[in-house]
């Protein structure tokens, strides 16, 4: 299990008991990941519109919403996001 925090342009990943902090400016594939799941989290239709090409799958109780970066050199480092969930729960995020 990976938990990410993000606190303004710090990202805080800790796996296996190690933490690893950074700044997202270093790291547009990490900033691409982040700026998907606060689009997701807070329902900003038009901020994953813009970054990424989104399709919606399945129903209210079980559904998916893939995200592909729109910025070849990005996609080149993020090929895809889907995240997963049932209602308004996030239960999953694969990169």
């Amino acid at each position: 299990r990976e938990v990410l925090a993000v606190t303004g342009n710090t990202l805080t990943m800790t796996a296996m008991g190690r933490t690893r902090t950074m700044q997202l400016d270093a790291l547009p594939e990490a900033a691409v990941v982040i700026e998907a799941i606060r689009g997701v989290l807070t329902g900003n239709r038009a901020t994953l519109e813009r970054v990424f090409t989104a399709s919606v799958g399945g129903d209210a109780r079980r559904w998916t919403l893939d995200l592909v970066p729109r910025d070849d050199r990005l996609r080149g480092q993020v090929a895809s996001i889907r995240v997963a969930g049932g209602g308004p729960v996030v239960r999953e995020v694969q990169i």
